[in-house]
C-alpha cells in the first residue's frame, strides 16, 4: 500500500514553497519507517513512490547529513515566515479506522 501527508498547496500556509519544502525536508521518513513500520517501507520524495521499472527522483538534500538538513529546514521555515512566536498550526484529517495511521499523526505533532 501506499501511505502519504498531502496538502491543499493552493491554500495558506501551504501554498508557500519554502514552507513545504521545510516540512518535507524535516521529515524523518527514515525513523518513521524504522519506528513504526518495523523498516518494511521504502521512503518515498515524490507522489510516484520507487517502483520496479522506475528511478525514483530523490532530491539532493536527502543524502545532506541530518544537521545540514534540519538547519536548511529551519532557515526555509524562517523564510516562510515562521519560528519562535509565530508556529505553524494546521489541522490534520486522516482515516481513524486504523491504529496504524493514527500512529503516524502522533509521532508528526
Amino acid at each position: 500500500g501506499t501511505a502519504y501527508l498531502g496538502m491543499l498547496v493552493h491554500e495558506k500556509p501551504f501554498d508557500n514553497r519554502d514552507l513545504r519544502l521545510a516540512l518535507s525536508m524535516a521529515l524523518e521518513r527514515k525513523v518513521l519507517n524504522v519506528k513504526l513500520a518495523r523498516g518494511l517501507f521504502i521512503s518515498a520524495y515524490s507522489l510516484m513512490p520507487p517502483l520496479p521499472g522506475y528511478t525514483q527522483q530523490v532530491p539532493d538534500w536527502a543524502h545532506w547529513p541530518r544537521v545540514r538538513r534540519l538547519a536548511e529546514a529551519r532557515r526555509l521555515y524562517a523564510a516562510a515566515g515562521y519560528g519562535p512566536g509565530h508556529e505553524l498550526r494546521v489541522k490534520l484529517l486522516y482515516d481513524t479506522q486504523g491504529s496504524a495511521m493514527r500512529q503516524y499523526m502522533e509521532a508528526l505533532t
